[in-house]
């Protein structure tokens, strides 16, 4: 599989990361959702090589955020190495593909031109558009990307989709669930220099075969059971009081 672009029959695939780093920031944000995961990326490559979003410019600060090429060796997601993903996959055109090329592109030659669309993420829960032009959150920016290449997945508009819309949506293939670090097709040499389980390196021989025969096979993976959890949450004391300050005021300023 030429880094993941292509499915097993030929066609051309694109895919939707979705993540949980576990980090009280989330957990406060779903128990708002009451969805397992409450980030969404854009991937070209089942390799994760290109993955793309709006989220945190700084590792350490879930308020400071906007458009990021998401690493997932070097990035964001090195300091939360527990993380939980879900990796869908989706058929498109050749045409679909480059246009999804074409719309990130111009994210990525003006990223300061953006700008993270924090009070649109109420607008999902009130189910109203909400917040300024050229911001946007993690889904919404998915599937505005995915809606200007010519794939339209709902009616809905891009600022009122949710994580969760994509988990459930039936056009929609999970090929990986499951800790983000075990997934089979990363680099496992790359994997050494992160914190690992105790006892259970990322980089241990053998233990990925199954996982990596069902995602080329193109069957669709279930939740891995057993898959042991690190010890404490990174940073949650220094989150804490940011997190309950930021949305105190959040809700204080929306009006019905």
């Amino acid at each position: 599989m030429s880094k993941g672009k292509r499915g097993e029959d030929g066609e051309k695939c694109l895919y939707i990361l979705l993540t949980d780093t576990g980090t009280l920031f989330t957990s406060m944000i779903k128990r708002f959702t009451d969805a397992p995961y409450n980030h969404a990326s854009l991937v070209f490559g089942a390799d994760l090589s290109e993955v793309y979003s709006f989220g945190r410019k700084k590792p350490t600060n879930p308020f400071a955020g906007g458009f990021v090429e998401e690493d997932v060796y070097t990035g964001t997601f090195r300091h939360f190495p527990n993380t939980r993903c879900a990796l869908l996959r989706l058929s498109v055109s050749e045409r679909q593909l480059e246009r999804a090329r074409g719309v990130v592109g111009t994210f990525k030659r003006q990223p300061e031109r953006y700008s993270y669309n924090l009070i649109g993420l109420f607008g999902v829960l009130l189910d109203r558009e909400m917040g300024a032009d050229d911001a946007y959150f993690c889904s919404e920016f998915v599937a505005e990307a995915l809606r200007e290449a010519g794939v339209r997945l709902w009616e809905r508009p891009s600022a009122l989709v949710a994580p969760d819309h994509f988990r459930t949506h039936g056009g929609l293939e999970t090929v990986y669930e499951g800790l983000l670090y075990d997934y089979p097709l990363l680099d496992r040499d790359r994997l050494r220099d992160i914190d690992e389980p105790a006892g259970r390196p990322w980089s241990e021989p053998g233990r990925t075969t199954d996982a990596q025969r069902r995602l080329r096979s193109g069957e669709s993976a279930a939740s891995w059971a057993g898959l042991r959890r690190m010890a404490k949450r990174r940073r949650v004391a220094e989150l804490a009081d940011d997190a309950v300050e930021w949305f105190s005021s959040k809700f204080a300023s929306i009006r019905l």
